[in-house]
């Protein structure tokens, strides 16, 4: 009764509150202007992430603070929103937006949300890999948000993973985290896909990416110490192989030199860019992109109760994939350079 309750709300509060964003956010002239780096040709508003945010922490409101992880989150993933919608009015420096992103982990840590694979007197590794992971999942996420509905949809195939092995394992406290996101996109993905009225912003599209991090950390996706990390690992499998696969071009390219460089760095070198320079359209750009992370999830979704041994042959089918997403990037970079010459 409560899943539902919060799956409805969330949605009806994100599909209502949303066209007066748009509105407000053309009133105010906060909007997304064309560039060079862009591909999109008119002005959008980019209010979309505050539907997001109130949409999922109004539904869970009055159970956010009687779990120390889930207020944890909140609080976290408030500031990162803050961040993100300061980013999107006005503008901050990547040192800021680091800055925020590392915070918003310690919160998570001092909850007790954190990777653990390391013992005892190693504890402080699990500490550092944690914030790694959690900047690394917030920023991938965003660098996805490129094509209308892209981030949206594959939030909400990410959740819907997440969200069998959270039932079939009775993870209730966390399904309402989960439920809450999920039905706050799918109450925006009508305004943002197939051509969209409102962009996510960095405010949703970071807050998306912050909550996804948290969730894959702090879930218990298998018993086995190995497993578990292979889960949230394939079921994320499409943000963070665009992230590396990009980061490693750049960095070749001499693009970026640091960790600043890294979160400033606007190119239209992504997943998304590289298919659209193939000559698909955005809407197939999307639809598979979101197939290929389901093919990864579901992958995750069997890991579930898996033997070691099945962990590594899945791990060997998940390399044969990233080898063909690595070759159609290659052949969309080759494509871009041709045109470009």
């Amino acid at each position: 009764m409560r899943l539902r309750l919060i799956l409805f709300s969330s949605f009806l509060i994100s599909l209502v509150l949303t066209p007066f964003l748009v509105n407000f956010s053309r009133k105010l002239k906060i909007l997304d202007y064309p560039a060079e780096r862009k591909i999109h040709d008119v002005p959008m508003p980019r209010l979309g992430g505050v539907a997001i945010y109130l949409a999922t922490v109004a539904s869970l409101f009055f159970g956010i603070f009687s779990s120390a992880k889930l207020t944890a989150i909140f609080w976290g993933g408030t500031l990162i929103f803050l961040l993100g919608l300061a980013d999107d009015i006005r503008g901050i420096s990547a040192s800021s937006r680091l800055l925020g992103q590392i915070i918003a982990s310690v919160i998570l840590i001092s909850s007790g949300i954190s990777i653990d694979v390391f013992p005892g007197p190693f504890n402080f590794l699990n500490y550092l890999i944690t914030v790694v992971w959690i900047v690394g999942i917030t920023n991938a996420v965003n660098y996805l948000d490129g094509v209308d509905g892209l981030a949206t949809l594959l939030g909400i195939s990410i959740l819907g993973c997440f969200t069998y092995i959270g039932f079939i394992s009775n993870q209730f406290w966390l399904l309402n985290l989960i439920v809450a996101l999920g039905a706050a996109l799918l109450g925006f993905l009508r305004y943002n896909f197939p051509k969209a009225k409102v962009f996510l912003g960095d405010s949703g599209s970071n807050f998306i990416g912050f909550v996804l991090g948290a969730i894959g950390i702090m879930g218990t996706w298998a018993q086995d110490s190995v497993v578990k990390i292979f889960v949230p690992v394939f079921i994320l499998g499409v943000p963070i192989f665009d992230m590396c696969f990009t980061t490693v071009m750049r960095i070749k390219e001499k693009k970026i030199h640091d960790v600043l460089e890294w979160l400033e760095y606007a190119g239209k070198d992504h997943f998304h860019h590289r298919l659209m320079n193939l000559g698909l359209s955005r809407i197939w750009v999307v639809y598979l992109i979101c197939a290929t992370s389901m093919i990864l999830g579901i992958s995750g979704i069997v890991l579930y109760n898996s033997e070691r041994a099945d962990a590594y042959f899945m791990l060997a089918q998940a390399f044969f994939i990233f080898i063909i997403i690595s070759i159609l990037m290659v052949m969309g970079g080759k494509t871009s350079c041709k045109e470009q010459s």
